[in-house]
């Protein structure tokens, strides 16, 4: 019988959910990779009552409340992670994501110059200030903050995509098509229908 209850013990202790904040890290990452970001916060707030300094939280909880479209909550952890680690990019980086949903322009462009000075190498935070030269019409300005997307990570379809129709409005029919076609290769399939509106063969 004592056999027995020892058991029932370690299944019970095995099947309880975890109690330290790196596992439930880990939990909320899983669910994150899930899309499941409700259940990812859940687990990340937990975490958070015991280590609520660690900055790589505050981002990943900073992310899943923008999949939520809980914007001002995701700004409120992206500022979180900034002030424990003023010196990481990254975490700008989600503040202005953050923003840029909000379609806050100016303070976008205020939050990334500060990652440009903390010499961030972020293809996708260029990709955030074309998007607002876009919005205003300053397509070659558009178009000088894609190239530097591009020339980070040449394989960021979105900087490919946005930076044809940039091209496109300053009469570069040929570079947009180009962009065009490697934006397709890349996955973005929409590119296929500005190919047969615009592009010859």
């Amino acid at each position: 019988m004592r056999i027995l209850y020892t058991c029932l013990f370690w299944l019970t202790v095995q099947t309880l959910p975890a109690q330290t904040a790196p596992d439930w890290i880990a939990e909320g990452k899983k669910a994150q990779a899930e899309k499941n970001h409700e259940k990812a916060i859940e687990w990340f707030e937990r975490a958070e009552t015991m280590d609520p300094k660690n900055p790589e939280l505050h981002a990943d909880m900073s992310l899943s409340f923008i999949q939520l479209g809980k914007y001002n909550k995701a700004i409120s952890h992206a500022k979180s992670a900034q002030k424990i680690a003023p010196t990481e990019a990254k975490y700008v980086y989600y503040h202005a994501v953050a923003l840029d949903s909000l379609k806050l322009d100016a303070q976008v462009l205020d939050v990334t110059n500060k990652a440009l000075k903390l010499k961030s190498q972020i293809s996708d935070l260029y990709v955030l200030r074309a998007n607002i030269f876009l919005r205003k019409k300053e397509y070659n300005t558009t178009i000088a903050n894609l190239n530097k997307a591009i020339e980070l990570d040449d394989k960021n379809a979105n900087a490919y995509f946005k930076r044809a129709y940039a091209r496109l409005r300053v009469v570069d029919s040929f570079g947009a098509c180009a962009d065009w076609r490697k934006a397709l290769a890349l996955g973005i399939k929409d590119a296929q229908i500005f190919i047969n509106a615009h592009c010859k063969d």
